[in-house]
């Protein structure tokens, strides 16, 4: 119980430590768009606000990955520590909220990372845009500036739907299928004689 216990304070720690480095992931990226806008605004090249986009997107897909990796802790919490710790079940009940639909609809100071994601992308791309049009010689890269906005968009959605996926209920519900089958093959091997951690 006690070795429960330790494994349950680690891994509460790490959930910590994701949500903690998530969070210095997004100020990082607004505060390197937020020096790079103010570049970009005092020189006459639409390229500078698409420079936000190589920060931007590996950004969202380490949030994605941190996200992810708090997902299956948690799902590891529900499955195999909850159980076996009698007064444990924060997880359980934050996944049964989650499933009977029971959260706010509005929660207040509340706005997905993914929003606050696109919102400064719709910023970057809107004055590259604004700049581009006002630009000298606008015909000769018409070309390469709707290359770069149709990549843009489909890297942008990439990244949204990993970290809308990192944390859906399919996501945990394969987490929880995995951890529970591990259990059962675990439970398996103790029958058979086999020795087992």
């Amino acid at each position: 119980m006690e070795g429960l216990l330790e494994e349950y304070k680690e891994l509460k720690a790490e959930i910590q430590s994701n949500s903690d480095w998530t969070g210095k992931a997004f100020i990082f990226s607004i505060t390197v768009t937020a020096t790079l806008i103010g570049f970009g605004l005092t020189h006459n090249n639409w390229a500078i606000f698409l420079s936000p986009f190589l920060i931007i997107f590996p950004s969202m897909f380490f949030v994605s990955a941190k996200m992810e990796s708090t997902t299956r802790i948690g799902s590891y919490i529900r499955i195999i520590i909850e159980p076996k710790v009698k007064g444990l079940n924060w997880q359980s009940n934050w996944m049964e909220l989650r499933k009977e639909k029971l959260l706010p609809k509005k929660r207040k100071y509340s706005l997905s990372i993914t929003a606050q994601f696109l919102g400064i992308s719709v910023l970057c791309f809107g004055l590259s845009w604004i700049k581009f049009l006002s630009s000298i010689h606008p015909q000769r890269e018409l070309f390469l500036m709707t290359i770069l906005s149709l990549s843009i968009i489909v890297l942008y959605i990439f990244g949204h739907i990993a970290i809308k996926q990192s944390f859906d209920i399919k996501t945990r519900d394969r987490y929880d299928k995995a951890w529970k089958e591990l259990l059962n093959i675990k439970k398996n091997r103790v029958g058979k004689g086999e020795l087992t951690r």
